[in-house]
Order: C-alpha cells, then sequence, then structure tokens
C-alpha cells in the first residue's frame, strides 16, 4: 500500500515530463489544503507507475480521536480498509503521520512524519524519526534521517492534466533493523490549492496522477 497523500518521507507504500520554471518568490503554503483533514471530506486519487496497472484509492475523512495517547484525525481508505492517523497544525501550515492500522497490523512514526509547507523556494527542514511496525509475532524498527528541500513552484503535466505545483525534493538515510544503512532520495510535487500529489519518483521510480476528486470535484 502507499499513502499517496502527501508524504516526502518513505512510507511503505507522483520527475520527468516536468514543465515550467520555480518561482522564488512563493511559499509552499499554496499548496496545504486543510479540507484533506476535515471530518466529512472525501478524495479520491488514481495512480499509475510506469508499466503497473493503475491504483485507486479513496479516502473518508472519519472522526477525531485518539491514537497512542495523541490527538488524531482518522482517516479511512474505503478500497483497502487502512485507517491512517494524522495530527494537523493549521497556523503552521504542516501535518504529522502518527501511524497506520491494517487489521492486526499496525505502524507507527515515533516522533510523527511531519510534512511542513510554510517553506519559501530554497528551504528545507530536517527530522529523525522511527516507523515502528508491529505485526501479531515480531516488532521491527526502521529509522529515517530525512532532509526535506522545497525547491519552487512549477507547472507540470501529467495524464490527469496540467497543474501548478510546489516540488519538494527529500533525502533520506534509512537505517533497517540490521544496522544496514541505505539512501532513499525521492521527489513529490504537489497541487497548488488542492495539496494532492500529482507526481511522486522514489530513486528514479515514479507515480502519476490519472484522476482525482475532492468531495466528488475534479481537480
Amino acid at each position: 500500500m502507499k499513502i499517496k497523500l502527501i508524504s516526502l518521507a518513505l512510507m511503505s507504500g507522483v520527475i520527468s515530463g516536468c514543465g515550467g520554471g520555480s518561482s522564488a518568490d512563493e511559499n509552499a503554503a499554496a499548496c496545504f489544503n486543510e479540507t484533506l483533514f476535515k471530518v466529512g471530506s472525501r478524495y479520491s486519487i488514481v495512480t499509475k507507475e510506469g508499466n503497473n496497472d493503475a491504483e485507486r484509492s479513496s479516502f473518508s475523512v472519519m472522526e477525531t480521536t485518539q491514537f497512542r495517547g495523541q490527538q488524531a484525525i482518522k482517516v479511512n481508505d474505503e478500497i483497502s480498509g487502512f485507517n491512517t492517523y494524522y495530527s494537523l497544525d493549521s497556523s503552521d501550515k504542516s501535518y504529522s503521520i502518527l501511524g497506520v492500522m491494517d487489521g492486526d497490523t499496525e505502524w507507527y512514526y515515533t516522533p510523527g512524519q511531519q510534512n511542513k509547507f510554510d517553506l519559501n523556494a530554497g528551504e528545507s527542514f530536517e527530522q529523525t524519526y522511527t516507523k515502528i511496525t508491529v505485526l501479531p509475532e515480531q516488532t521491527a524498527d526502521v529509522v529515517f534521517d530525512s532532509v526535506n528541500k522545497f525547491i519552487g513552484i512549477e507547472t507540470i503535466t501529467v495524464p490527469a492534466g496540467t497543474y501548478k505545483t510546489c516540488r519538494f525534493e527529500a533525502k533520506n538515510t534509512v537505517t533497517l533493523p540490521s544496522g544496514l544503512k541505505q539512501q532513499v532520495n525521492l521527489t513529490a510535487w504537489y497541487a497548488v490549492r488542492y495539496g494532492i500529489q500529482v507526481k511522486y519518483e522514489v530513486d528514479g521510480v515514479a507515480d502519476e496522477l490519472i484522476e482525482a476528486t475532492i468531495d466528488g470535484m475534479k481537480i
């Protein structure tokens, strides 16, 4: 499963074809959409990675609840059945992914995996967090040391259409349970106003948006 929304750091599962240029006088807050976390909101996303089949996710913002002792917004993917828990800071134009539940399998982040949008072109933020996967018979920890940079505003074209976007690049040093370290680099583009990822690339492998709706309206 890929969490399609907005994450800059590698979780568990949208660069080629870019057009336009960056604009240094704009802020990535233009790509922060609080509606994606408003109880009652619904949005669907269809993406395609290379020659693979298209994948559809259909999200419903269910409720404000508690997740591992923290106030959280619960978002359900009606297709996969996964529940993802977020914390939101509207004043700071940021949110954190706290964790995901799938039946008796859970993974959570400590601290939450943060995504910040109140950045000017060229600004970056760093974070270190641990992804803890809890399975019925074992637990595995993966540590991320991440540097996330807002490159600027770009206009790009994907199968879903042409969008003005915020381009972010992230460099992650990932420490596996074995102690082995890997470097994972990714680039993501979020649609201005809508906040939906329209392209996402991890080490040369890209997802592109085919279609998306927010509360029944095509973006």
